[in-house]
């Protein structure tokens, strides 16, 4: 995906997480580890499905052309596409005052959330053990505003999720010191 800020990675050092940086995460891929299996699998069945059956195979006319189209090819296409969209239909961005998560990069109806830096109560990292296996997890942002209990912000399938809790508590400790209020003496 195309985008104006530049693109995130999680090899990067802490210390790379400056103070005009933008911060770009999307889900990692081993997220989706089971749909990726199931493409690969079901792609392989099928091939084999449309050899034994070539009655599912449709040829199409265009032009002087006949293409043919597997109808047992539909179920890993949709399943490719279900992939993808769970892949990139999220956004996480960090910035100076704030997290953004923009949904809908891949559907018909957009949406973003924004929780500034000043207004979360907590981080808290969700792990599996398989999660756990493959280095992934969900970062849960808890803010003042919203039910107790119930995180704002929930940010789903990510590599090394405590490094991503460390770069947003890295930032929120700099709001916090950035608004120290002097009282007034009079």
């Amino acid at each position: 995906m195309p985008s104006s800020e530049p693109a995130y990675s999680m090899n990067e050092p802490l210390a790379s997480a400056t103070k005009h940086e933008n911060l770009v995460i999307y889900r990692s891929a081993l997220s989706e580890l089971v749909s990726i299996v199931s493409v690969i699998a079901l792609t392989i069945l099928s091939v084999y499905l449309s050899v034994l059956f070539p009655w599912s195979v449709e040829h199409v006319n265009v032009g002087p052309l006949a293409i043919p189209i597997p109808l047992f090819g539909l179920l890993p296409l949709i399943i490719l596409f279900r992939l993808l969209h769970n892949l990139y239909n999220y956004r996480y961005i960090l910035c100076d005052e704030y997290v953004l998560e923009v949904r809908g990069l891949w559907s018909l109806a957009a949406k973003s959330v924004r929780i500034n830096y000043i207004h979360i109560r907590g981080i808290e990292i969700d792990e599996s053990l398989v999660q756990r296996i493959l280095g992934l997890g969900d970062v849960s942002i808890l803010g003042v505003i919203g039910n107790q209990g119930e995180p704002c912000l929930t940010m789903k399938g990510l590599r090394n999720p405590r490094h991503v809790k460390d770069l947003i508590q890295d930032r929120v400790n700099q709001q916090i010191q950035g608004m120290r209020i002097v009282p007034i003496q009079g």
